[in-house]
């Protein structure tokens, strides 16, 4: 993998949504707003678009609900975008080699903490 390799662990924020590219690629997209224990209880979270391409993407596609808990790692850009006003937005974007599912009931865990112990398959 080349490129910025980040990993993060977070909530999505609606279903994961799988469709087809027009060569017939699966990518599964959802949006997840990233934990940040180390963030003002006022600041908002940040959020971060994902996907995940291929097999993976049609396999994972029912195991990602709204408001899931997961850990992912992946190639991080920075997507860029005009709006019909003109104005310019950015937003970060993962492509994700790896997404796992967290249990409900867990202690949090930093993605910097589970990457530093091979935590991620």
């Amino acid at each position: 993998m080349t490129g910025i390799v980040a990993s993060f662990t977070g909530r999505l924020h609606r279903h994961a949504e799988l469709h087809y590219s027009r060569r017939g690629v699966a990518v599964l997209s959802f949006m997840a707003s990233v934990e940040d224990h180390d963030a003002d209880d006022r600041s908002r979270p940040p959020w971060v678009q994902g996907k995940v391409l291929c097999q993976r993407a049609e396999q994972l596609s029912s195991q990602l609900p709204s408001s899931s808990e997961v850990l992912c790692r992946g190639r991080l850009t920075l997507a860029t975008c005009q709006l019909d006003n003109g104005d310019m937005r950015s937003a970060l974007a993962l492509t994700a080699s790896s997404v796992t599912v967290l249990p409900q009931s867990r202690e949090p865990l930093s993605a910097a903490r589970a990457v530093g112990e091979g935590g991620i398959r």
